[in-house]
């Protein structure tokens, strides 16, 4: 098969972990634009940890994300509290 056709569920890109933060997150759906003007509407994120999925925050919301329920609640009830170390550790913009 074609591996850029074999990427697309129901005609549609299919994007497996959403990185850490904005900043990978744009450049992964940057590099995803480049192969084809059709939008992204499914997101799988493999894991909890925050290098695999943080970056689902800044997904449009009509995105569907796609995860284990131990993921959504584990983000649900860590996220704040993981921007604000990064935050303090690393600075503003850093990080998360």
């Amino acid at each position: 098969g074609n591996p850029k056709r074999d990427s697309f569920v129901s005609g549609y890109p299919l994007v497996i972990e959403s990185m850490l933060n904005e900043r990978l997150n744009t450049r992964l759906f940057n590099l995803v634009a480049a192969e084809t003007d059709l939008p992204v509407r499914q997101m799988v994120n493999t894991s909890f940890h925050e290098y695999h999925s943080y970056g689902s925050q800044h997904l449009p919301e009509d995105t569907l994300i796609i995860q284990h329920s131990y993921t959504s609640e584990f983000i649900s009830n860590h996220l704040d509290a993981e921007k604000d170390f990064m935050m303090q550790n690393f600075g503003i913009g850093c990080g998360i």
